[in-house]
């Protein structure tokens, strides 16, 4: 298991929560000897719902981060595209494992999905993990866990308790995949800094979102923590 990547990372250019352009999180990752990251920006309906563009527009905005990564890494750091998406129901993160921008031109109004059980049949049309993020961070709701594939158990947000303890028992209670990510923002306040940064250490590099849901799918990993 030597390929170390952290699953949970936002950009500024699409995460309207994050402090650090995509140029400065490759710098980061690059830093910290990490082989790549899961570009996991939000997708909600608070952050798209007042915009009147046509879908593709709104998709390219939001694969603004993404693309802007590949770019700075140029080969240095695998970027990966994954999201963050949060139904309209409830406060409940959902990371989506697998994702290409195919699927995100394709699938217009992301932002729009009203629950877990129409995000679960539009991860099945598409072959998509749907992995709860700080599953018991203040604010989430206990999600019905046969809908789910996994649940962050590792969660390196410094700026909230994720309660990963938890998390990583109702893993094991309901036989979940488990993930690990350091829901990186790029604040400078060392408060809201990751203390720990987290990830997967797969057993061989991965270079498509398609391939890592495969390996997670299969359990060909460990979770990691620096």
């Amino acid at each position: 298991m030597s390929f170390l990547l952290d699953t949970h990372v936002h950009t500024a250019e699409s995460s309207h929560c994050a402090r650090l352009p995509a140029a400065g999180v490759v710098e980061h990752y690059i830093s910290l000897g990490y082989d790549g990251i899961v570009v996991t920006d939000h997708m909600k309906s608070e952050d798209w719902r007042l915009s009147m563009l046509p879908w593709h527009k709104k998709a390219e905005r939001w694969l603004r981060g993404y693309r802007a990564a590949c770019k700075a890494a140029d080969g240095r750091l695998t970027v990966l595209l994954g999201m963050e998406i949060r139904p309209d129901d409830s406060h409940n993160d959902y990371l989506l494992f697998g994702v290409d921008e195919g699927f995100v031109y394709g699938t217009p109004n992301l932002h729009r999905v009203k629950n877990l059980k129409e995000l679960r049949k539009i991860a099945d049309r598409h072959g998509l993990l749907v992995v709860q993020a700080h599953p018991f961070r203040k604010g989430m709701t206990i999600s019905d866990w046969t809908l789910l594939d996994g649940v962050e158990v590792l969660n390196g947000g410094a700026y909230h308790d994720s309660n990963n303890d938890v998390a990583l028992q109702w893993a094991h209670k309901h036989s979940l995949l488990q993930t690990a990510g350091s829901d990186y923002h790029g604040y400078k306040s060392p408060k809201k800094t990751p203390a720990v940064h987290y990830g997967l250490r797969l057993r061989e590099p991965v270079a498509e979102s398609k391939r890592l849901a495969e390996l997670l799918r299969a359990g060909e990993y460990e979770l990691a923590a620096l």
